[in-house]
């Protein structure tokens, strides 16, 4: 069976709130270190082994969040509790969290030792469960260390030096790390008629290319950057805490984004409710990355000089709500009167989905991805069924 994908899909990504305790802690048992790491993904996400009290287990690496790993392992592990401190989702929503320093996590050949690290709550362990892993190693304990990614042949490099990871900063722009988790942020430019620049959070969580925080968008309307293509009222992203608020979201065109050496033209975006743009792991797709959070420099080299990201597209967006999927956004203006935020999808191309494993959806192969018409059965709030096939068409900007 081939899965849907959902819209824009997890954002892992988690922030730390008001005031509380400082991340940017804890630190390397070599004063000089370089190992290279084998690396999965799935879905767009980075997943790597851990080694911790001698034992391996599986995490994501997500540079927009601290280190975080589920209750279950937190019961299994050597760890001491600091405090609870409020934290934030990729949504904005919180929730108060305890909080441990571990005192030895290995990657590769390289260990760090008391790491302010996030426990998970039990109830919120969903998505981790979907990918395996056990948790997240985070942007405070990378902080002191330069990370080069090269997706081709699926490995990372982790040093302290350039000797071990060398490039030319001529070549390179600034990474501002920012707050208590050191979280790496990097300048966009945008061009359409008028020229803009965006300081966007570089997010190895987030599965995508690009999405842009509605503030941020507020702003932007002054000046011919962004193209609107059309406009709905939903739901659009799962954080760690569930879903975002329902809101009104855009879906928007750039003639040009150039992220350090690399050209994108016809990026297609969506709005978020996040407070933070986001540049995600589809980047890979395109070039080799490396974040220097040591010396505060980032370098984006691409396979090849422009890159048109241009696509067709459905009129509708799924996501997961209750774990039943359902629509989260109605794109295309002829169809709201006939698909409505919530109407569960129960079959697609005649396949049932009612009782699908929905960690099959978040991992697997994904439908709208590989077909350009498919029919859906969907089921109303009133239980009423309809039959409807969507056409995916290439996007056209609103005058």
């Amino acid at each position: 069976m081939n899965y849907i994908k959902t819209i824009i899909f997890f954002l892992i990504s988690v922030s730390l709130s008001g005031q509380g305790l400082n991340f940017n802690k804890g630190k390397s048992t070599k004063k000089n270190y370089y190992t290279e790491i084998v690396y999965k993904e799935i879905r767009g996400k980075i997943i790597i082994p851990v080694i911790i009290d001698g034992k391996t287990y599986q995490f994501l690496l997500d540079t927009g969040a601290p280190n975080l790993i589920t209750s279950n392992l937190n019961d299994k592990i050597n760890s001491k509790h600091l405090k609870e401190i409020k934290v934030n989702d990729a949504n904005n929503k919180n929730r108060k969290l305890n909080v441990v320093s571990i005192p030895l996590i290995t990657i590769g050949e390289v260990s760090f030792k008391n790491t302010p690290t996030i426990v998970n709550n039990k109830n919120s362990n969903f998505i981790f469960d979907c990918f395996k892993v056990e948790g997240i190693i985070g942007s405070n304990m990378l902080r002191n260390s330069i990370i080069q990614i090269l997706p081709k042949k699926k490995l990372i490099k982790l040093s302290n030096s350039k000797e071990h990871i060398f490039y030319n900063e001529d070549h390179a722009i600034d990474i501002s790390l920012k707050g208590r988790q050191s979280s790496p942020y990097i300048w966009i430019d945008l061009v359409g008629k008028d020229k803009g620049k965006e300081h966007v959070l570089f997010d190895t969580g987030m599965k995508g290319f690009y999405d842009l925080s509605k503030k941020n968008y507020n702003v932007f309307k002054k000046k011919h950057i962004f193209l609107k293509i059309s406009e709905g009222v939903g739901v659009n992203s799962m954080g760690l805490f569930g879903p975002s608020d329902k809101s009104n979201i855009y879906r928007l065109l750039t003639p040009e984004i150039i992220i350090n050496k690399g050209l994108f033209k016809n990026v297609i975006v969506t709005t978020t409710n996040s407070k933070n743009s986001r540049i995600g792991t589809e980047i890979l797709e395109y070039g080799n990355v490396i974040l220097d959070f040591k010396n505060k420099k980032f370098t984006f080299n691409p396979f090849q000089e422009t890159v048109d990201l241009n696509k067709k597209l459905f009129g509708i967006d799924p996501i997961i709500m209750d774990n039943k999927i359902v629509i989260g956004i109605v794109w295309d203006e002829e169809l709201k009167s006939k698909i409505h935020f919530g109407d569960e999808i129960i079959s697609v191309n005649g396949e049932k989905y009612e009782d699908i494993d929905i960690c099959d959806v978040i991992t697997k192969e994904s439908i709208l991805e590989a077909r350009d018409s498919i029919e859906f059965e969907l089921k109303n709030t009133e239980g009423l069924i309809e039959r409807i096939t969507l056409t995916k068409v290439f996007p056209e900007v609103q005058d």
